[in-house]
């Protein structure tokens, strides 16, 4: 018994679908409503003990589900699970699968560390970074894609109908760099793509790089170097690099500035 809740406690943190999964799902009701609701309450009376280990497993997996924008916490001991999440994380387990190989259908994740997390577009208004890798949805037949973002999350994207028309036209290519900004249009929600090419000329593209570093200093936020490997590593010095030089620039003019002010002072109190 010690080592099947052994091996449940470590399926906890794990990116894809786990026999504590599978007994989530066995709550599942309703076909036709995008969630289900799920209830695990460790502490409740009549539990054994092995009931009780695997109550508080379910109840920590949910939590954990709930970081990858899989579940949502209604209240104490209470759950909605989205309909699809069992696909979505076989998914993601063959897209990190990949990872561990070089293929030729994707690119290496910067680091292993990264949290996996599904794209909400109603929590987020836009999202930026390099595609790893295109896939479909086994279950739903649905294409969808892995973006590694600036923000230091992969993000697992359905496909809307804006970027299936982009992937068409050649577009969203692996290891290219891209922006989706949720938009509206006369009262009508649409998504802005924009693909700015390979990933690694990014890294050399002064004028993006300083574009970025402005806006982030104009929110006051200072880019920094969080201990990523790979590419995002590097794009996070790059980018930490352009907001210092910025700031000594800034710094420059405001003591030319003051240099100006006072020559001109002391003119005006010569004549």
């Amino acid at each position: 018994m010690l080592d099947a809740a052994e091996a449940e406690r470590r399926e906890v943190s794990q990116r894809r679908f786990t026999s504590i999964d599978r007994t989530i799902l066995r709550d599942a009701a309703d076909e036709d409503a995008r969630w289900f609701i799920v209830m695990r309450n460790p502490a409740r009376r009549g539990l054994g003990e092995a009931q009780r280990s695997h109550e508080q497993h379910s109840a920590e997996r949910l939590a954990f589900l709930e970081t990858m924008g899989l579940a949502e916490s209604i209240q104490p001991n209470a759950w909605r699970v989205r309909r699809d999440f069992e696909g979505v994380l076989r998914a993601m387990q063959r897209t990190i699968d990949h990872q561990k190989t070089l293929t030729a259908h994707g690119v290496l994740m910067s680091d292993e560390r990264l949290p996996v997390t599904v794209l909400n577009w109603r929590e987020t208004s836009a999202v930026e970074g390099r595609i790893l890798v295109h896939g479909q949805d086994e279950a739903s037949g649905r294409n969808y894609l892995m973006l590694e973002g600036t923000d230091a999350k992969v993000h697992f994207i359905h496909y809307t109908p804006e970027m299936e028309q982009v992937r068409h036209q050649g577009g969203l290519r692996t290891n290219a760099f891209v922006r989706l900004r949720r938009m509206f249009v006369d009262g009508a929600p649409t998504l802005e793509t924009e693909d700015l090419g390979n990933s690694e000329n990014v890294l050399r593209n002064q004028q993006h790089l300083t574009d970025t570093a402005r806006k982030l200093i104009k929110r006051g936020v200072i880019p920094t170097e969080d201990g990523w490997g790979g590419w995002l590593g590097r794009y996070q010095a790059a980018l930490r690099e352009t907001a210092l030089r910025l700031e000594q620039e800034q710094e420059q003019t405001e003591l030319t500035r003051r240099h100006d002010r006072h020559r001109d002072r002391d003119r005006s109190r010569g004549r």
